[in-house]
């Protein structure tokens, strides 16, 4: 397929991934048979209009505007998360992760964190550093798409939304707070450091949080993911400094109490998966079209 004439391929991860939730919904709603079917049988119809719109050939001028639709499905798919937890009633599984969180580290790194890098400045520079992930996920596509780089942009969003849809499955089915908003739940105050850079990343929980998606770390897992699809397009120093920065981002949700070292450990584990299968599978399909072309 020509990625340049069909932008809308991005929507590919969203096929399987409308699926799954199906599936899913049939899981996490027992206790609400007729709406668990009713919202997993429209799946399939939704799934189905969204392969059709993956290989629709878009004309030049409408191109730019297509590969925009992605993202707009994936803020759709992440406050789907919101719904189907708040109508499923389920309790989050806290307790677990923080016990195999401890049991697979022999400690709280986002409570050790905090103590090693001590200080208010440490904890404005890290606050800064858990916001920057905005910028490193979304500045490259746009870059890709006001240059024309209409497939490599396309390419970049498909891996990108494939690993956080990856994410959103296992947040339907294993809901989890992470440390900062359990310990906000428990004692009924928003934790924070006071800071201006804290007091912004309140601002956007409060706007747009999803409470129970924490495992696995979306934050992580979409920083390597788009450190590594942004680095196809960067000479060797550029991949290094992207891989830094999704690193210092890592770090940073431990260090401001959002995730547990599993939820990142887990997020960097989804990421590296997804970018295996989905070179694997290219891999895969390149031989073979060479092969009947030839």
């Amino acid at each position: 397929m020509d990625l340049t004439r069909h932008p809308g391929a991005a929507l590919r991860p969203f096929v399987p991934h409308r699926l799954a939730v199906g599936v899913a919904c049939l899981l996490v709603l027992p206790h609400k048979p007729v709406l668990a079917i009713l919202l997993a049988t429209s799946q399939l119809p939704v799934a189905l209009l969204l392969r059709r719109l993956a290989l629709v050939s878009v004309p030049g001028r409408w191109r730019g505007w297509w590969l925009l639709l992605p993202y707009d499905l994936w803020l759709a798919c992440r406050a789907e998360i919101g719904l189907l937890l708040g109508l499923a009633g389920r309790p989050t599984h806290d307790a677990g992760i923080a016990a195999a969180d401890m049991a697979v580290f022999g400690v709280h790194w986002h409570a050790r964190t905090g103590e090693v890098l001590a200080g208010a400045m440490t904890a404005e520079v890290m606050q800064a550093v858990y916001l920057s992930y905005y910028l490193l996920i979304l500045v490259p596509p746009l870059l890709l798409a006001w240059r024309g780089r209409h497939e490599d942009c396309v390419r970049y969003t498909r891996f990108l939304l494939a690993t956080y849809l990856a994410c959103f499955l296992i947040n339907i089915v294993l809901p989890v707070l992470g440390p900062r908003a359990l310990g906000a739940a428990t004692a009924g105050t928003a934790a924070g450091t006071g800071g201006a850079m804290a007091g912004l990343a309140e601002l956007l929980r409060r706007l747009g949080d999803i409470e129970g998606t924490a495992f696995p770390s979306s934050h992580c897992a979409g920083s390597l993911a788009a450190a590594l699809a942004a680095g196809e397009f960067l000479p060797r120093p550029g991949r290094v400094i992207l891989v830094s920065w999704a690193g210092l981002i890592v770090l940073s949700t431990l260090h401001t109490g959002n995730h547990y070292a599993l939820d990142a450990a887990a997020g960097l584990l989804l990421a590296g998966g997804v970018r295996f299968v989905l070179t694997r599978s290219h891999a895969v399909r390149r031989p073979q079209t060479e092969e009947v072309l030839s």
